[in-house]
This record gives structure tokens, sequence and C-alpha cells, in this order.
């Protein structure tokens, strides 16, 4: 037997009526009390002791015996101009080192020469940051990004680190 369409009408809109008119009971919220607290104190070993910073690094990481014949090849190529033949190979000596501040010295070397003075600048910073306590080299990077600072125009920059380079002598 087919019901009529009508009736069909009036029994889905009835269902719709009566889920509108449905209601879901109450949630009763969790009330959860807190124990008093206690005037004991609290045993140190609750609270670890805090560890002191790292020490920065004492040494520079030492090149490897091809890292350091690139670095040469890399500086004598940029003395003669080859500069694209002296970047590919300091490249090379970055993968080969890439903890090495002396790595960075000579890619900023390089990218100095070429007026690409921010990107030297750069591999200064990155020298500088592997530094460690190396003063010597410290003194000489930070005198090296003062004199890219002074060619930019950046006469305050360049006094500071001016004055870093003088610190570390």
């Amino acid at each position: 037997m087919i019901a009529k369409p009508r009736n069909w009408i009036v029994f889905i809109y009835a269902l719709i009526v009566a889920g509108c008119a449905v209601q879901y009971p109450k949630q009763e919220a969790e009330v959860v009390v807190a124990p008093p607290e206690s005037t004991q104190k609290v045993p140190s070993a609750v609270y670890p002791e805090k560890k002191p910073a790292p020490e920065p690094r004492q040494h520079q990481v030492p090149l490897s015996q091809a890292a350091e014949n690139l670095l040469k090849q890399a500086r004598q190529e940029n003395r003669a101009g080859n500069w694209q033949s002296a970047l590919t190979k300091a490249e090379r000596a970055q993968r080969l080192s890439p903890k090495s501040p002396g790595v960075y010295q000579v890619l900023a070397e390089i990218w100095q020469r070429q007026k690409k003075t921010y990107k030297a600048e750069q591999f200064y910073r990155k020298a500088i940051s592997l530094a460690g306590r190396n003063k010597r080299l410290l003194s000489e990077l930070w005198q090296a990004v003062a004199v890219i600072l002074q060619n930019s125009g950046n006469i305050e920059g360049a006094a500071r680190a001016r004055k870093r380079a003088h610190s570390m002598r």
C-alpha cells in the first residue's frame, strides 16, 4: 500500500517539530574542593636546582686539511680577481667544515671584494658567532664589520663595532 505524498510531508513535519521540542537534561558542574594549604615547607627535592647556562665555545673548530687547502686556494683566486672560482672553493670548504669561523671569514672577504656588503657583513657575523673566545680573531672580525658599516654609512654601528674590536685586544 502506497501512502499519499501529503501524509509523508505531515509525518516529516511532525518529526522535525518533535525534535525541536526535546529538552536535554542539564549537567551539573562538578565542584572540586582544593585541600587546605599546609604550612609545611616543600622539600627542595621537589624543585630541582637550575643548571647554569652552557659556557660559550672555548676553542674554534679546527679546519680539516682539505678545507684548509680549499680556503688557501680561494684566497688566492680572490686576490687574482677570480671571485666566482674563489666563491666555489670557499663554499666547498664550508661543506667540509661548517662550524669553522675561518670559512665564513673567507666567504665574507670574497663578498666584500665584490661590494656585496650586506652578504659580507652577515658572513663576518657568522664567523664571530663561531669564534668562541679567540680574542685575536674576534678583534679582527669586528674590525672588518666596522669597515663595512663605515663604508655603508652606518657611522654609529661602525663605532660600536670598533669598540667591540678594541675590547677584544
